[in-house]
């Protein structure tokens, strides 16, 4: 291979000790000055494939001789020089001639630079840019350490710069942790484990970590994060990868020093990642991983899917994201009949952090595809570092999205995070160029202030102290013309409550506040809507996290015009695993909801185990009270080409054998769905088990109890394996109240996932629960009772995968049956084998303690080496 080293002006002594070391690896390594860039005679791009010694290719000549160097950068007010006054570029060793080469002749191009690059730096200069853009998009490779690093905004690869030169801490140990999704990354071949050290500890006065903190790249993917004395920093991307036309960047903004003392074996950590580095920019991009490039289209969403396909709890027909982190569904709007699904999402981490709007198209909600992030924080806006849950809603010929922009004071003083409302819209016909309204925030301010003496409840429009308490918004339309903005926030004693305000134009930046809503739950009101049925009213809210109870409703009346709300019911829309659901209203009248299904385990692939729940509609039932069901949609999951099921007015029978009393015993799959309507013939109880083993080793037991009227999902032995989730995580057991129809009957609707059980129960009780067998025959069903039971009817159905219309090679299709214990997830809250910041990390929820993030995994090497 044949390097560059670029430099300008005279070296320093760090420059000089990385250039000693590339001439100890390679026999071609040349010293190419940025003024041998200025203004040069660009020929035709060369070939990418063999490319070679100049000699041996067509069109190019033998490397330049021009000596030319620019100025060197210790003039006065010109800030620190590369290197001391005098000092040159080492002696060439022979065979590799003086002068500069023509860069089209060099394999790829590295620029080590320990100073901040100033404004004289001839980087600036818009020839060089060209001629330095041009090779990298003819297939060249660039590798930029530490402050060259800053070089790729310069060079417009990536759109915002570094937010973070933080001075390293004296005795700390400083190096990188390899994102999950690229352990397998050619640059880190030969690094076993996932942290490793490079640098021993700080040892000048210079020495500093440049990385994105607040913010992330836009261009660029994500493939290390800072460790800091072995713990993950996972808010810290110091290593990221580009790709521009055939070409390839590498940028290591830290921990690459060759001056001083270190330990011997972090000294091989660094030449290593170094050497493997310039080895795979040299490439181009021929060899990126699936679905690494950035921005992605459809294609490197589908690799991402593809990658991810050997995951054994990854959802057939659940929508997840392609990798990484989700948490609320947001946005939700049907489109010159498409639907839309936003939804809260990490693109750079399997972690809460990072806040866009990822976005996928549907057109029955139920086979979705990809599209580009929708939404991403720019620093430029007004205080926004992060871009939290909102809401779309059709407005003429366009979509207006309502979204909360995160501060900078978010991330570093958790409750005081600054948490504004703005505006975007989008009016393409698929909502792939949202733009953001220039004159966001829509306030400058929430409207809110302490009062004294504390709320007693006796103020009911009295709005909360805190002004981090002002998120998630739901904007709509009533009957006297007015448009309606609500926010989650709370009262002062910790009730929570959604802030009204009202205006006449929804494009207005003068919200005039109206009025607020609130109940008798204690805590902070997240995501809340209010929806008008046909003679009643509903807000609902989510209330808390990692509870068993915390998607609450109101139902009563709402009188729109003096902002009185009358509570008439008061229940849960669903319990167990889901959180920060949302409804959109569909053209065909309907409220149909998405939830977030949450996660358990930590999975070491680039998946964070978040998911998005199945459609269901809320209505008014005849009775006045709340029904909730799955959408008619979901039977376009059905595989109707396996297995299914079907038995009306059958009696089972407590000692019964044939096949007609084991109705369920061909449909051994791990993604069903399964309608049952059933009575006590008899019977005390009823049991519908899923996920079950022949030997019984793991199951998840459904049962109904006709004389308690209650269903209970049991978890105790949904896997063998100790460390899956069990009462440190959630309960051993989960039951609602199922009162029976009047007829003595009840309807049990189950949709299983392969991690995923959710029960829709006589359409009034919707449970979500996580369950993951690790026994590769757990995928069989059964009914049992401890009597005679009469099946009125069911249905049962194997499920296919939602995303087989985009690929043959569907995700679903690579793992068809779960293998003996997949190496895949650690359950959270389990001491051993999860980082002691597990749950910070996990939990983690548009708003929910953003300071969390700054942690560590701060595990003992030999905790993370039980992890492997």
């Amino acid at each position: 291979m044949r390097y560059g080293f670029i430099h300008q002006g005279t070296f320093t002594e760090e420059q000089e000790a990385a250039l000693e070391w590339l001439k100890s690896t390679s026999n071609d390594v040349w010293t190419v000055e940025l003024s041998s860039l200025q203004s040069s005679g660009r020929g035709p791009p060369e070939d990418k494939p063999g490319r070679g010694p100049p000699e041996d290719k067509p069109g190019r000549g033998p490397p330049e001789d021009k000596p030319g160097r620019g100025p060197p950068e210790d003039k006065p007010g010109r800030g620190p020089p590369e290197d001391k006054p005098g000092r040159g570029p080492p002696e060439d060793k022979p065979g590799r001639g003086p002068g500069h080469p023509n860069i089209r002749s060099l394999d790829a191009l590295w620029w080590h630079r320990d100073h901040d690059i100033n404004e004289f730096s001839l980087i600036h200069d818009e020839s060089v840019r060209d001629e330095l853009v041009s090779y990298i998009e003819d297939g060249g490779g660039l590798l930029l350490t530490q402050h060259a690093f800053e070089v790729a905004h310069i060079l417009d690869i990536e759109t915002l710069p570094p937010d973070t030169d933080e001075a390293d801490i004296e005795g700390t140990s400083y190096g990188f942790s390899k994102r999950d999704l690229y352990t397998d990354h050619p640059i880190f071949e030969g690094f076993d484990n996932r942290e490793f050290t490079t640098k021993t500890e700080s040892r000048s006065h210079h020495d500093s970590s440049l990385y994105w903190n607040l913010n992330t790249p836009q261009k660029g993917e994500v493939l290390a994060y800072l460790a800091q004395s072995g713990r993950r920093a996972s808010t810290k991307k110091p290593l990221v990868s580009w790709y521009q036309g055939d070409g390839a960047v590498i940028g290591i903004a830290s921990c690459v020093r060759f001056t001083d003392t270190t330990d011997q074996a972090h000294e091989g950590n660094l030449k290593l990642l170094l050497s493997n580095s310039l080895s795979y920019v040299s490439e181009g991009g021929e060899n990126r991983l699936p679905g690494e490039n950035r921005p992605r289209g459809a294609e490197g969403f589908l690799e991402l899917r593809q990658r991810l396909a050997d995951n054994p709890y990854r959802p057939r027909y659940h929508f997840a994201p392609p990798a990484n982190w989700n948490n609320d569904p947001c946005g939700l709007v049907e489109y010159e009949g498409t639907y839309h699904l936003f939804y809260q999402h990490n693109p750079h981490g399997d972690f809460w952090g990072n806040m866009h709007w990822g976005h996928a198209v549907s057109d029955d909600m139920i086979h979705w595809e990809d599209r580009p992030i929708a939404l991403s924080p720019n620093p430029d806006d007004p205080g926004e570092f992060g871009i939290f849950t909102g809401c779309g809603v059709n407005v003429g010929d366009e979509v207006l999205f309502f979204y909360t922009s995160v501060g900078p004071e978010s991330h570093l003083k958790g409750a005081e995070m600054k948490q504004l409302p703005s505006r975007a819209a989008g009016s393409d016909s698929d909502l792939t160029n949202v733009k953001k309204y220039d004159g966001n925030p829509l306030m400058d301010t929430p409207p809110m202030g302490a009062f004294s003496p504390p709320y007693d409840g006796s103020e009911p429009s009295v709005p909360f102290a805190d002004p981090g308490g002002f998120r998630d918004h739901h904007v709509w339309q009533e009957d006297n013309g007015y448009w309606y903005h609500m926010v989650g926030s709370g009262l002062q004693g910790g009730v929570g409550a959604a802030i009204v305000f009202r205006a006449k134009d929804i494009r207005t930046d003068d919200w005039e506040f109206h009025t607020t809503i609130t109940g008798d739950r204690v805590g902070f009101w997240e995501c809340p809507q209010l929806f008008n049925f046909e003679t009643k009213s509903m807000v609902h809210w989510s209330l808390g996290f990692f509870a068993d109870e915390t998607v609450g409703y109101n139902l009563g009346s709402w009188d729109a015009s003096s902002g009185d709300f009358t509570i008439e019911e008061q229940g849960y829309v669903a319990r167990g695993e889901y959180y920060a659901p949302q409804a959109m209203k569909t053209q065909d009248g309907r409220y149909v909801m998405f939830g977030w299904i949450t996660p358990i385990l930590e999975f070491s692939d680039g998946w964070a185990d978040t998911m998005i729940s199945l459609p269901h509609t809320l209505s008014e039932a005849d009775d006045g009270t709340l029904r909730i069901q799955p959408a008619k949609e979901v039977k376009n999951a059905r595989n109707d080409e396996a297995n299914s099921v079907s038995r009306s007015n059958t009696i089972l029978k407590r000692d019964g054998g044939s096949n007609e009393q084991t109705p369920l015993s061909d449909l051994n799959h791990d993604s069903v769905e399964i309608d049952a309507t059933v009575e006590s013939a008899g019977a005390t109880e009823v049991t519908l088990n899923v996920l079950e083993h022949p030997d019984g080793t793991e199951i998840t037991p459904i049962t109904y109890d006709f004389e308690a009227e209650t269903l209970t999902i049991d978890h105790t032995s949904s896997s063998a394996e100790n460390d899956r989730p069990k009462a440190d995580s959630r309960p051993a057991t989960r039951s609602v109240d199922v009162p029976t129809n009047d007829d003595g009957s009840v309807n049990i609707h189950v949709f299983v996932d392969r991690s995923i059980v959710e029960v829709f129960a006589n359409g009034r009780e919707f449970v979500v629960s996580r369950v993951y067998p690790t026994l590769g025959k757990s995928n069989n069903y059964s009914i049992d009772a401890d009597g005679n039971v009469r099946l009125r009817s069911l249905n049962a159905y194997q499920m296919g995968s939602i995303w087989d219309h985009l690929d043959d090679e569907s995700p679903s299709k690579a793992s068809e049956n779960q293998g003996t214990k997949p190496p895949y997830g650690k359950a959270r809250g389990v001491a051993e084998s999860t980082p002691t910041n597990a749950f910070k990390h996990r939990s983690k929820h548009s708003g929910r303690t953003p300071q969390q993030n700054n942690d560590s995994d701060d595990r003992s090497e030999g905790e993370r080496e039980k992890d492997k």
